[in-house]
């Protein structure tokens, strides 16, 4: 009897923390506006870039315990934004990783980027121009 019981409650905590984990998971993925030049913070979920003017931020490389995350960056704004994560943008395309995203100057221009290997993997983009320096 005791093993069941303690099987049974077991069971609970772990369906706990699962719950608690995906609750953290759905926090962290809220949508976050960026007025000002700088980093992009929170590795993952939904960025807007909504600096009233040309936008420079950046971008740090996602840690290993991050791989797997996705991050959707938006222009909120009618900006040619640029982000620089200098040689951890994957593109699919020769030449090894870039350095730089820029937006196009309209409204909903995006990136959709995975961690993945210590860099960013570009999955999708909209009027965005990946570029080395």
């Amino acid at each position: 009897m005791a093993n069941t019981t303690g099987k049974i409650v077991t069971e609970a905590l772990q369906n706990k923390v699962s719950t608690l984990e995906s609750a953290a998971e759905e926090a962290e993925a809220a949508i976050a506006a960026f007025a000002v030049d700088g980093a992009l913070t929170k590795t993952t979920g939904v960025k807007v870039l909504t600096k009233a003017g040309v936008g420079a931020y950046t971008l740090a490389a996602p840690t290993a315990a991050e791989a797997g995350r996705r991050l959707t960056i938006i222009n909120g704004t009618a900006n040619a934004h640029v982000i620089t994560a200098t040689n951890l943008i994957d593109d699919g395309v020769t030449g090894g990783a870039k350095d730089t995203a820029t937006f196009g100057a309209f409204v909903g221009a995006s990136i959709e980027l995975l961690a993945y290997n210590l860099k960013w993997t570009v999955l999708a983009k909209n009027v965005v121009t990946i570029a080395g320096v």
